[in-house]
């Protein structure tokens, strides 16, 4: 798990997910793009990504 989803940023052709690292402490901005999200889960609050190469070493 990388975090919880804080908040949703709406930006000219995309969005970003704002998740407070769980690890890190610090918060991580994510793009939440359909090539990259693996699963949503409404019922248990959850969606599953797979990052981009390097994107959480920023």
């Amino acid at each position: 798990m990388i975090g919880v989803v804080k908040d949703i940023w709406f930006i000219p052709n995309n969005e970003l997910l704002i998740v407070q690292a769980q690890d890190q402490g610090k918060e991580v901005l994510i793009p939440f793009q359909k090539s990259s999200c693996v699963e949503v889960d409404l019922s248990q609050k959850k969606i599953v990504i797979a990052p981009p190469e390097g994107l959480l070493e920023i």
